[in-house]
């Protein structure tokens, strides 16, 4: 499993609340996660997570057949994150009212108030959260 999608798997019962960007190029998604992100420097309830060369960002919906592929739709679902895997080169974020696909090179992460984030610093600051 590629590393970068634990970062999917950190992010759990966060919910998808801003996208910005376009398909394909670089698309940025604000993550709301208050009780992780308080954790990180405490002046914040949410991180970006930057998708560098994305090739796919659709939402399917449990309740609906055509999945959403607009940003701003997407958004306006709110997806609440549970879990991720990879398969067939996608990464595929189960959340509670669908599954998100992505495909992208690579990924960076930023706190909201503009601090960059390391994976290592997200893991640490979950295992601090889960140990509580």
């Amino acid at each position: 499993m590629r590393d970068d999608i634990a970062i999917w798997n950190i992010l759990h019962d966060g919910s998808l609340a801003e996208a910005k960007g376009c398909v394909p190029g670089d698309v940025h998604v604000r993550v709301e996660i208050p009780y992780l992100r308080q954790l990180l420097f405490q002046d914040g309830d949410s991180i970006w997570v930057f998708l560098h060369s994305c090739s796919l960002f659709q939402f399917q919906q449990w309740s609906v057949d055509t999945p959403l592929t607009a940003l701003q739709e997407i958004e306006a679902v709110s997806p609440e994150i549970l879990s991720a895997n990879e398969e067939d080169g996608r990464v595929r974020v189960t959340c509670v009212e669908g599954v998100l696909e992505v495909r992208y090179e690579r990924v960076s992460l930023k706190l909201d108030n503009g601090r960059t984030l390391s994976l290592q610093a997200l893991k640490e600051a979950a295992q601090l959260y889960w140990q509580r």
